[in-house]
């Protein structure tokens, strides 16, 4: 068997994947215990090729050292150059050897616990860990869901996939269309939601915006009430109206919901909670609409302002026409009385009562003279002002 050099371990123990050469700097007495414990007759120790998940053994160099390798007769491995796997069966493989993680198996088998407490399911099933199905190395058909279970209300299975690591997207969709193609839902569960990962985005954005989630928050909820209940993350549009500006701000909104409540897609044959697609578009018609509002005010508002200007045009063309019928209604005398009491007799004609009255009682009515033509007995007024009609300056008095 021709293989390539395995230069990273996984630890399944403690769910992490280090450095071969890391693993090995410990002193020499510890690598042969270790390469004891790995023996398949031992099984003391497991540690795993982080591409098959496959166990791996320590084998020592003919010059001196240590390299791990599979176990003779192993599966296929996509490091092996004798490798006759497909495409779709390393994508499968990958996906299945991520199960093996401690946090993995903890929490599938805490949802199956929680599962069977919840009154709305019924055949409850785990899937088996690839040792308990295959000594030698993992299972290559990865259609089997971490947990599965039937939903008694519609008498429809349900497949509980937990997402711990990266997952493609080819995978993501294989599995889709598989449940989909054997009349079951499937129900993607992340542990954590951050909406960061193309895998989380992936699966949310495919599933109308919804993302499940089994933390610590659902797992202590679930245990309150006696059945299983999820924290959603779902996509929420937020209408913003910033003065004559709307716009949406989408968000990730989140909300605990028992699983009976979800709904079951049954175009894509997915459990979902909120429609964030249909909420997006009902956004975006507001928006429209509020937009066009705010348009049509707009335009009122400037037509109202259109007609103000004119209306004050109008009072001030009115304005000018009352101040040239004053004039006229006193037009210019060109010839002077010749005599006081003829000029005392025009000026009370053409001032108004009021002044006549102020002039004469202040004894300035002799005096009333227009300091700019010296015309001293055609003048006009406007409310309390005296106008000289010759040259129409303004006669103070």
């Amino acid at each position: 068997m021709i293989t390539q050099a395995i230069s990273q371990i996984f630890i399944p123990d403690t769910d992490e994947t280090v450095n071969t050469s890391t693993y090995l700097d410990k002193p020499e007495e510890e690598l042969f215990e270790i390469r004891r414990k790995l023996r398949p007759k031992v099984k003391e120790l497991t540690l795993l090729c982080p591409t098959c998940f496959q166990p791996l053994i320590l084998a020592g160099k003919k010059g001196g050292g240590f390299y791990f390798r599979h176990v003779k007769d192993s599966d296929d491995c996509p490091i092996k150059t004798t490798c006759n796997l497909t495409q779709e069966q390393m994508l499968a493989i990958q996906y299945n050897g991520q199960k093996e993680g401690r946090t993995h198996r903890d929490n599938k088998h805490e949802l199956a616990n929680l599962l069977s407490m919840d009154s709305a399911f019924e055949d409850i099933n785990v899937e088996k860990t690839f040792r308990e199905e295959n000594p030698t190395g993992i299972a290559k058909s990865w259609r089997r869901p971490d947990v599965a279970a039937t939903y008694i209300a519609a008498n429809q299975k349900v497949a509980f996939e937990l997402q711990v690591s990266t997952t493609f997207i080819d995978v993501i969709i294989s599995r889709e269309q598989f449940y989909k193609e054997n009349n079951a839902y499937i129900a993607w569960v992340f542990l954590n939601f951050e909406a960061r990962t193309f895998s989380e985005l992936d699966i949310a954005y495919a599933n109308r915006g919804n993302a499940l989630v089994f933390d610590k928050d659902a797992i202590e909820a679930s245990k309150q009430a006696n059945e299983l209940i999820l924290k959603c993350f779902y996509k929420k549009p937020e209408i913003i109206e910033d003065s004559d500006t709307v716009y949406i701000n989408d968000y990730w909104e989140h909300v605990m919901v028992p699983v009976r409540e979800l709904q079951f897609d049954k175009a894509e044959g997915k459990l979902y909670f909120v429609d964030s697609k249909q909420l997006k578009k009902d956004a975006e018609s507001f928006v429209m609409k509020r937009r066009a509002e705010i348009r049509q005010q707009k335009e009122a508002e400037a037509e109202a302002l259109r007609q103000q200007q004119l209306k004050e045009k109008e009072l001030r063309v009115q304005a000018r026409a009352s101040l040239s019928f004053i004039v006229k209604e006193n037009p210019p005398i060109h010839s002077k009385p010749k005599t006081p009491s003829e000029r005392r007799k025009r000026l009370k004609e053409t001032l108004s009562t009021r002044i006549f009255n102020t002039l004469e009682k202040s004894k300035s009515l002799d005096s009333l003279c227009c300091p700019k033509c010296n015309n001293n007995d055609s003048f006009y007024y406007k409310a309390c002002f005296v106008y000289c009609q010759v040259c129409r300056s303004e006669v103070k008095y």
